[in-house]
């Protein structure tokens, strides 16, 4: 009997009612199309990415006939147009610029204010580097899924993975991604409550809008003895501006699992990059010398993907060399491999092959533990972005008889069985050696692995050493560090934009200190419109308005990459007035000109807003460089207008 996993493996320990697979994105996203026909409070749905077109079924019409298909968008505002309490909330990974191309455009203005009931919300509260990662969806609190499913494009697919099939598109009409394969989990009981609980509390950093409360009491009829699971996290940000440990309980939870394995290990997965987790697979066959032991490993044909991933094959095929050596040495059977289809026509012999794409992330224990989440085999995963996943836990007979169960259907599902009725789908073994043999060095060993696998966030080792040296990022001397080149770069650009440079000692004095004023905007509260109108005052339009657009400029980017490095929530906490902070996760223009232009928050809010709340780079330059410029202007323009007339009366 292996020993009870330990503390730092999960965050919760608790029940689920019912636990139930789901086999593809197909029969998930009918799944979630009947439940939310039949939900009557609200939906939860938290992403790496999403996409409003994707086709859902309708219920069957008046006369029983099926309808036609409706996208996810067309969905949800015709169910909240019947059910006057229905609500809709979406927390999406802010996504990096890399992944424009793979996705639907303008997110923000696709579902911001569609529906007073549909709250959406971009989520970039990770390390730079880093990405929301999660795949969870919950219903009334009643039911919620979890693994490695998003509701978008490019997932669509059945168990058969037919060699090609129409509906992997958007229309359902044209082909327009290779066959994928991918897995969630249902449940039910007190575990969807503790993840809605776990997505609260990431969501209520990043909008005022409550998430639905917690129900602890069951639904009739659902108290039953429930099956025991864990919720483990990879949580690198709590998002509440505190320095707080990585959180790495998957990465704890998978090397626990693989040393308590006494027969068998299977695992499927998209990435296989982590050394720490190979030499973790090293170790136990190495143990398991001479014995019965057996290790499945499911991958994705990685070096024929189309996204930029590929560049990784070199480095996985590498690590796939290690476990394959350690295995040979010790006896140890290990299957590993990518899945095919062969096309469903012409000569057996001849026909041509196509990869199954692998999305999933199961972990399979003998029959005692079985773990399905959005986590892959991958240091960043582990390390530095955000995951959720969840492990069942045999104790009884029932239950490991569903684990065993659960491994004879991936063994049939990729014809890996003698008795197996699939000879369409197979799994094409890897040889490392021989693939890397052929394989260009120069292009596979180029240096990828510390950009699309990172063992911790970027600049973190920077960011720690500026902490010891410094202290806080939000600190006097913080402060003093940030102040000094915003206040150098708006001089040195002065003398080269203000034609009247003041000559005068005095006068300069004056200057310095005006200066000096404005560029105190990127660390402390400061009266900017005051001064720019006493700038104008003393120098003149022509010279105080350059003066303050460089000032505004240089503090707002200076702060912009502070706050980026070293996100607080600084804004939130000080925000005074409800529509600001309703707008909190929003980077829709009109969200983004209404907070700039906003006369009751002060600029230095409006600067930090930018950096902390999801605000790409090129919208905040719309600000800067359109916005803010025209109300300095005109800011500048009343006041000398304001001071020829005081002159006119005296």
């Amino acid at each position: 009997m292996s020993a009870p996993l330990s503390r730092r493996c999960y965050e919760r320990r608790t029940e689920a009612n019912s636990w139930e697979e789901i086999w593809e994105a197909g029969p998930y996203f009918d799944r979630i199309s009947e439940l939310l026909e039949s939900a009557r409070h609200y939906a939860v749905f938290v992403g790496w990415q999403i996409d409003s077109r994707i086709p859902l079924h309708r219920p069957s019409g008046p006369s029983g006939h099926p309808l036609a298909n409706e996208t996810l968008k067309q969905k949800i505002l015709r169910l909240c147009g019947e059910k006057p309490h229905f609500q809709i909330y979406f927390l999406m990974w802010d996504h990096a610029s890399l992944y424009i191309v793979e996705r639907e455009w303008w997110q923000t203005r696709v579902w911001e204010d569609i529906h007073p009931r549909v709250h959406f919300v971009f989520d970039n509260r990770h390390p730079f580097g880093g990405s929301h990662h999660e795949k969870i969806c919950i219903i009334d609190g009643k039911v919620a899924f979890c693994g490695g499913i998003d509701l978008c494009g490019e997932r669509w697919d059945t168990p058969e993975h037919l060699y090609s099939d129409p509906r992997r598109s958007l229309d359902w009409k044209k082909e327009r991604h290779g066959p994928y394969h991918d897995m969630a989990v249902q449940l039910t009981g007190p575990v969807c409550q503790m993840i809605l609980e776990h997505v609260r509390r990431r969501w209520s950093t990043l909008s005022t809008i409550p998430l639905p409360e917690t129900d602890a009491s069951p639904a009739l009829g659902d108290r039953i003895r429930g099956h025991r699971v864990y919720l483990s996290r990879t949580l690198v940000n709590n998002s509440n501006g505190h320095r707080e440990p990585i959180v790495r309980e998957i990465e704890f939870l998978f090397r626990e699992l693989v040393r308590s394995a006494e027969h068998q290990i299977v695992i499927e997965g998209q990435y296989y990059w982590s050394r720490e987790l190979n030499d973790v697979l090293i170790t136990k066959i190495r143990q398991m010398a001479g014995k019965e032991f057996r290790l499945i490993l499911i991958l994705s044909e990685l070096k024929m993907s189309k996204s930029f991933t590929r560049n990784m094959a070199g480095h996985q095929l590498r690590l796939l060399s290690q476990l394959q050596a350690a295995a040979l040495d010790s006896g140890i059977k290990l299957i590993m491999g990518a899945p095919y289809v062969r096309a469903e026509k012409s000569a057996v012999d001849q026909r041509p092959l196509r990869p199954v794409y692998v999305h999933s992330k199961i972990l399979i224990i003998d029959d005692r533990y079985l773990s399905i989440g959005s986590a892959n085999l991958a240091a960043r995963a582990m390390r530095v972005d955000t995951e959720l996943g969840v492990t069942l836990e045999a104790t009884t007979a029932a239950e490991k008889s569903h684990i065993r169960g659960v491994t004879q259907t991936i063994m049939r599902h990729w014809g890996m069985n003698e008795d197996s009725s699939r000879r369409d789908v197979f799994i094409r073994s890897f040889k490392p050696a021989l693939e890397l043999s052929h394989m260009r060095e120069i292009k596979w060993r180029a240096p990828w692995r510390p950009f699309f696998d990172p063992e911790m966030p970027w600049l973190r080792r920077i960011k720690h050493r500026l902490r010891r040296t410094i202290g806080s990022p939000h600190s006097l001397r913080w402060s003093v560090i940030l102040w000094l080149p915003v206040w150098t770069f708006t001089l040195a650009l002065a003398t080269i934009f203000v034609t009247d440079f003041p000559a005068e000692t005095s006068a300069r004095i004056v200057f310095l200190t005006l200066t000096a004023g404005l560029s105190s905007v990127a660390v402390i509260p400061t009266p900017f419109f005051a001064l720019t109108a006493i700038a104008t005052a003393e120098f003149g339009g022509n010279t105080a308005l350059p003066i303050a657009i460089i000032a505004v400029w240089n503090a707002t980017l200076i702060r912009y990459a502070m706050e980026r490095g070293f996100p607080s929530d600084g804004l939130k906490s000080e925000a005074s007035n409800d529509a600001l902070e309703r707008r909190l996760g929003r980077r829709t223009i009109r969200s983004i000109l209404l907070a700039a232009a906003d006369p009751r928050i002060g600029l230095q809010r409006k600067i930090a807003s930018f950096g902390i709340f999801c605000i790409p780079f090129p919208w905040l330059l719309i600000c800067i460089t359109i916005v803010w410029p025209a109300v300095l202007g005109l800011m500048v323009a009343l006041t000398e207008i304001g001071l020829g007339w005081v002159r006119t009366a005296t």
